[in-house]
């Protein structure tokens, strides 16, 4: 028999059936490859991402998570806030809208592909990922969470300083603002500020007068938009955030404090 006959007969018959046999007595003799779940679990790996918690004492309703959200399965819904929840409100988020109510995220786990991208881009870290992963239900509708259901309380908050992972900030143009304070009234963070407009304008009844325009803190801006969604002149606008300190105004740029 040739040298190439016997290569082929142990490449078809000898070399699989090493293989099967393999695989045979690793099956029968070896760990099991399951757990007899739920009677076992695995723990995770250090790197899973489950279910959503978010840390209430931080959170600040900004609504970044929803906005970064790649399958819109996250939305903001008004909540209401005990008195003890108002009192540990970081940054006093619960004031900043005065006209509405409190807002926190409620997910759609139905739709939600765990790419962590809520937990990146939160500016106060009130948004984190948990290794909890039974959230199986019988119906979609139970596969929608309310704000409450992912609450975490924590003795000690970590005090993390707020940071605009958007890369961009607000900024004003000038002219068709109507210094109507909306932007102020929405702002999670409380950076902006209503004082003396740099020009007078003229008033549709003729009269000539200041109008206030908002002033802004880049320190403490996460870039989340809410003042330009909010703005009924459209005179608001995000910029890059190496280019928004260029224009606009800022807080040291304003006329009263000059």
């Amino acid at each position: 028999m040739s040298e190439k006959s016997e290569l082929g007969i142990m490449d078809i018959f000898v070399n699989p059936m090493k293989v099967t046999m393999k695989q045979f007595f690793k099956s029968t003799f070896g760990k099991p490859a399951t757990v007899m779940y739920p009677l076992e679990k695995r723990d995770p790996p250090p790197t899973y991402r489950g279910m959503n918690a978010i840390i209430w004492d931080l959170c600040i309703g900004c609504g970044i998570c929803a906005e970064v959200c790649p399958n819109r399965c996250l939305k903001m819904k008004p909540v209401e806030l005990s008195d003890e929840e108002h009192d540990r409100a970081w940054y006093g988020s619960h004031l900043a809208k005065r006209k509405h109510k409190p807002e926190r995220p409620a997910i759609n786990f139905g739709h939600c592909m765990f790419c962590g991208f809520c937990e990146d881009y939160c500016p106060t870290g009130a948004m984190t990922m948990t290794d909890f992963y039974e959230m199986a239900d019988t119906s979609r509708e139970g596969l929608i969470y309310p704000a409450r259901t992912m609450k975490v309380d924590l003795e000690d908050l970590p005090q993390l300083p707020l940071t605009n992972y958007m890369m961009e900030s607000p900024v004003l143009d000038i002219d068709p603002c109507i210094g109507c304070s909306k932007c102020v009234d929405n702002c999670p963070t409380n950076c902006i500020i209503m004082d003396v407009g740099p020009h007078d304008k003229t008033l549709k009844s003729g009269k000539l007068r200041n109008v206030e325009n908002p002033y802004f803190d880049y320190t403490l801006c996460i870039g989340c938009s809410v003042c330009v969604k909010v703005c009924p002149a459209d005179c608001l606008h995000m910029e890059p955030t190496s280019n928004s300190s260029l224009s606009g105004l800022t807080t040291e740029e304003s006329p009263t404090e000059a």
